[in-house]
């Protein structure tokens, strides 16, 4: 099933030409969101749809809901049908349909008063609802609207207050969460191990901070010294910089060793997109012209079956640097086996 939705920030909406083809399929189907947690607007479920999703207990589904009030969620999505998320919602959950739900946040258009409303509308189906992730909205350079921006700094804080307050209305049941990135640019700590859960949006870029930082607590401390000197490189992008860079510097002492954390900036998005999943393999190799680590570890959330963003494989990344890539999983664990690995 195909996204019929036109919204104003849909990232693959807002793609450019000549990457791989399957970053432009945009799918909203009930489907896939029961078998992989794809996010799905609902827009465009039949009533034969609902009576199957009901007849077979399809749940937990993900659902993009955004808005709860009519008017704005038919503005967003820019969509008519996307109006009448609440009585989908509603009738799925009499079923014991359950959801787990994203609300991507707009400056102007979808915060304040806007998301008090849609926040009680959520609560009203608990326990139905099993989780809401709030997160702000990401542009690319490719944008082609004017009509949204991203939260500044104050407009993120001041988010994080509203929903500080929503989650002591919860009396102790966590359901509602912030992204990381959120917490990032109020400059405000990453919340404890208990403010999660148990971890239900790490997909949105919710927890992953924090499970990042509890399992570093379990890699041992590296040795003295290694046989073979070596120089690796830790890529990564300028969000996660400063935690990965606080990591690597366990090894700072570790003679023979020098590990180099390299914040990646984001020429082919826009230096605004942060995140490491959306680096391409362009700005990796561009941004490690100058290095001389005969090691380079990538971490796996840049690529996808060998493949980055803008369609360059593993083996062509290698073929414009010096040194060996490795593409190693998003964990301390991993890292740190790979990093001491000769």
């Amino acid at each position: 099933m195909v996204c019929k939705n036109n919204c104003l920030f849909c990232f693959v909406h807002n793609l450019p030409q000549g990457l791989r083809s399957s970053l432009y399929i945009r799918d909203d189907d009930y489907r896939l969101s029961f078998l992989h947690g794809n996010f799905i607007t609902l827009t465009n479920v039949s009533e034969t749809d609902i009576a199957r999703i009901e007849e077979q207990a399809l749940s937990p589904l993900y659902v993009s809901v955004h808005a709860t009030e009519p008017h704005t969620r038919a503005a967003l999505m820019r969509n008519p049908a996307a109006a009448q998320i609440m009585e989908v919602m509603t009738r799925l959950a009499s079923h014991g349909i359950r959801f787990h739900c994203q609300i991507v946040v707009c400056a102007g258009l979808n915060d304040g008063e806007t998301l008090d409303r849609t926040l009680s509308d959520l609560a009203s189906l608990r326990p139905a609802v099993l989780s809401v992730g709030v997160v702000p909205v990401g542009l690319t350079r490719f944008c082609r609207s004017e009509a949204i921006r991203r939260l500044n700094d104050c407009e993120a804080t001041n988010l994080l207050i509203q929903l500080d307050a929503w989650c002591r209305k919860n009396r102790g049941e966590q359901w509602l969460f912030a992204a990381d990135e959120l917490f990032i640019q109020a400059r405000r700590r990453i919340p404890p191990v208990s403010y999660y859960a148990d971890f239900p949006q790490l997909e949105n870029g919710i927890g992953l901070v924090r499970l990042f930082l509890e399992r570093a607590h379990a890699v041992t401390q590296p040795p003295d010294r290694i046989e073979t000197p070596k120089k690796v490189t830790l890529v990564t992008a300028p969000l996660f910089y400063p935690y990965l860079r606080d990591f690597a510097s366990r090894y700072d002492k570790v003679l023979g060793l020098d590990v180099e954390v390299l914040s990646v900036k984001n020429q082919f998005f826009g230096e605004m997109v942060t995140v490491t999943g959306l680096l391409t393999a362009t700005d990796i190799y561009k941004a490690l012209a100058e290095s001389s680590a005969r090691q380079i570890i990538v971490p796996d959330c840049c690529q996808k079956e060998g493949f980055f963003l803008d369609g360059l494989n593993v083996v062509e990344l290698q073929s414009k640097i010096r040194g060996s890539v490795c593409i190693v999983a998003s964990d301390p664990v991993s890292l740190n086996e790979r990093i001491l690995d000769t």
